[in-house]
């Protein structure tokens, strides 16, 4: 695009005579919600030229009258127009000008020239505005913007993901679930690198519970089949050894497929020695009997003599659990995605102080700046513990 102007166009205006005046054409755009055609500035549609992909050169928008920007607010997994236009006022010094014909434009950076619209919640909508902020290098400046925020405070020690949404997302593109798995298994390799780069010491994942077996076979085994996968590439992976990532099953281990505890157990080997950092993998987990489990243990213990009833305690308790390996078992800050609200039989007993922070962003769309925005969330929160 040469960093031209990108323009809006309206079905409407298209339709109306070169001659017909500001006032005319945006009477007839009042209020009104339809999809918008984009172009640059020689005419031709964006995704016709290979700067946006074809199926997304459209963008449903609403046209308000009034004279002020919309209050500050973020789409689901997204930036709206306002806080880009803030982050560059702020960062850049940049003055926004309001035009006559309703136009917004940032002088210095010939980046934006569109309607003052308000992006409506839709699918289309959010997938658009996503390539728009890619091309003109937002996502970069807001990313930087983010760090520059979190480096200096307090980070979490460790991160816990419910890595949901998978289904719903393969759902939204007319493809078969396993396809959205596989996209969400590729983004933990992103997410693990992140951590490190913050140097987050515990990361806990939240991949298949054991509710999730009541899915059909078919879904399961393709699920168990690209787990192995992605086992194989953590266990060669030069990241997981240069930072010294120790990798641990959390779960029932027993009920998985034989070729797929193998491949867990090569994993737990090889880097059996490694603590600089924890990499926890919650398959075919459950808290509910994760507690369950310690207490029989207990018991069993109680029983043969080896235990004293009255020295059953919290500790006691969290020594057979899954996470009794890690130096904190604790999760600082629980994410989960899709906007579900719910922690779904997670670390329960590990969770009682946790900061939990739902994202409305389904788990295969998840970017770095989500987690960011996470991190910021959690740093700006009181953590008391009951004091």
């Amino acid at each position: 695009m040469g960093g031209g102007v990108v323009k809006i166009v309206h079905p409407i205006h298209a339709a109306m005579p070169p001659n017909a005046n500001t006032a005319t054409r945006i009477g007839a755009l009042r209020n009104q919600s339809c999809v918008f055609r984009l172009v640059n500035q020689s005419g031709k549609a964006l995704g016709t030229n290979g700067a946006i992909s074809t199926q997304i050169k459209y963008i449903k928008i609403t046209i308000t009258e009034t004279t002020n920007m919309p209050a500050p607010t973020t789409l689901s997994d997204t930036i709206c127009l306002y806080d880009i236009l803030n982050i560059y006022k702020f960062i850049l010094n940049l003055a926004v000008l309001p035009i006559s014909n309703r136009k917004i434009y940032i002088s210095k950076m010939n980046y934006l020239s569109v309607l003052k619209f308000i992006i409506e919640y839709e699918k289309l909508s959010v997938i658009m505005l996503q390539s728009l902020l890619k091309i003109f290098g937002i996502y970069k400046l807001y990313r930087w913007y983010l760090l520059s925020q979190i480096k200096n405070k307090p980070m979490p020690s460790h991160v816990a993901v419910i890595l949901d949404g998978n289904r719903r997302w393969a759902s939204n593109k007319d493809l078969p679930p396993w396809m959205g798995h596989k996209a969400g298994a590729e983004k933990v390799k992103m997410l693990l690198e992140k951590c490190l780069e913050l140097n987050i010491k515990t990361l806990t994942l939240y991949a298949f519970s054991l509710e999730n077996f009541n899915r059909s076979k078919e879904e399961v085994d393709k699920i168990m089949e690209i787990a192995s996968e992605k086992l194989d590439e953590i266990i060669k992976s030069e990241k997981i050894h240069s930072n010294k990532v120790r990798v641990k099953l959390v779960g029932k281990k027993e009920i998985l497929p034989e070729f797929l505890v193998k491949k867990f157990e090569e994993a737990e080997e090889v880097t059996k020695n490694y603590s600089n950092h924890y990499l926890n993998i919650a398959m075919a987990y459950g808290g509910r009997t994760e507690i369950v489990e310690a207490v029989k243990k207990i018991a069993e213990e109680v029983k043969s003599g080896k235990l004293e009833p009255e020295f059953v305690d919290e500790d006691e308790i969290e020594k057979r659990l899954y996470t009794s390996h890690l130096p904190n078992p604790y999760p600082d800050l629980i994410i989960r995605t899709s906007g579900e609200e719910r922690l779904s039989n997670f670390l329960l007993w590990q969770s009682a102080y946790s900061e939990l922070c739902f994202l409305d962003v389904y788990w295969p769309d998840f970017r770095d700046i989500d987690l960011y925005r996470a991190i910021r969330t959690y740093q700006k929160r009181n953590r008391r513990f009951g004091r």
